[in-house]
């Protein structure tokens, strides 16, 4: 089994953060600005 684990780059600075074993999830162009938590 494959799991793979992602944060999500919101900011030019978030993936430097991204901890280890985490993938960047790229969502600098932000399609949706609408959907957030």
């Amino acid at each position: 089994m494959d799991i793979q684990i992602y944060q999500i780059a919101f900011s030019a600075e978030t993936p430097a953060q991204v901890e280890s074993g985490y993938r960047v999830l790229d969502n600098l162009a932000n399609p949706r600005p609408d959907w957030r938590e």
